[in-house]
């Protein structure tokens, strides 16, 4: 697949030092960077999860959480969280 992306010129002089820097060509380095990306994924969460940290509304200790979750298991084959 061929792709023409259009680089802003405040960021060609960077982007040529630094695939410069590793071996690459821009064209190669944009690709490597791409696919680093691809590969690891999502990095951020979505702003509605986010939303949900310090939520939890529990005054038990961990440990108790996780016993109460493996005692209502419905398949109790399961290795034990702990």
């Amino acid at each position: 697949m061929n792709l023409t992306v259009y680089i802003p010129r405040s960021l060609q002089r960077t982007l040529r030092q630094r695939a410069q820097a590793a071996g690459l060509t821009p064209a190669r380095y944009l690709q490597h960077l791409l696919r680093q990306d691809v590969e690891a994924g999502p990095q951020e969460f979505s702003a509605n999860f986010a939303a949900l940290a310090g939520s939890w509304e529990d005054d038990r200790a961990a440990a108790d959480v996780v016993r109460d979750i493996e005692d209502h298991r419905v398949n109790s084959e399961r290795a034990s969280l702990t």
